[in-house]
């Protein structure tokens, strides 16, 4: 009787999370109340609140899904690359244009980045509560610095390279850009002129010229 308990506790638990995921997905979180969330489940609000006691500590448990599956593919990706591409040099410049993929493909979860960085303010929310999170959304940070040292072991790049801080700038530089030309980018007439995706592409040439040897 205990393990059934505690295996629809867990159910229970996994449907709310998934249920504000997709929420927040669609809406901004500010805009999603408990009540939507248990409605999207399927249960009462009452039942909600024996899992969580507020609206924090699902809203972290639910961006840390969100960002874990969309990153799943893309590291599988990555572990593909690193394993077929012959240079560091070629390994680092496919990793980067895995970033193209939120404009193509995750512009639902650029939006909800955004929307969580505001929360995460707005709420003061403690960067400990935050690890997991991180942890997932840099997820692809560990890949660029494998093929950066393995471009350095080869030669093709650079041997002076501070690694950390190219891999840092550049990752977070392609993901806020990526942000801003695609929930952003027409607020002005002025911004048409340059396609999003060639704006993103002069950064990665730009970040390519700078480490090659």
């Amino acid at each position: 009787m205990g393990q059934r308990m505690t295996a629809k506790k867990k159910k229970n638990w996994d449907t709310l999370v998934a249920s504000a995921a997709k929420l927040y997905l669609e809406r901004d979180i500010e805009s999603v109340h408990l009540t939507d969330v248990a409605a999207d489940a399927s249960m009462g609000v009452a039942t909600l609140y024996r899992y969580f006691d507020n609206k924090m500590n699902l809203t972290v448990l639910a961006a840390e899904q969100i960002i874990g599956s969309h990153m799943e593919p893309i590291i599988e990706d990555a572990e593909t690359c690193l394993a077929t591409l012959e240079t560091g040099y070629d390994q680092v410049k496919a990793l980067l244009h895995m970033f193209l993929r939120l404009q193509t493909e995750g512009i639902a979860v650029l939006r909800f980045i955004e929307s969580f960085d505001r929360y995460v303010v707005s709420n003061d929310i403690d960067p400990d509560q935050l690890v997991t999170y991180e942890v997932k959304l840099r997820s692809l940070s560990s890949y660029v610095r494998r093929a950066i040292a393995n471009g350095i072991s080869d030669g093709s790049i650079r041997p002076n390279l501070d690694v950390e801080t190219f891999e840092f700038t550049i990752g977070r530089t392609i993901v806020h850009m990526s942000m801003k030309v695609s929930l952003f980018g027409k607020l002005l007439a002025g911004d048409e002129q340059v396609a999003p995706e060639a704006q993103i592409q002069l950064l990665i040439d730009m970040a390519m010229r700078y480490i090659e040897n």
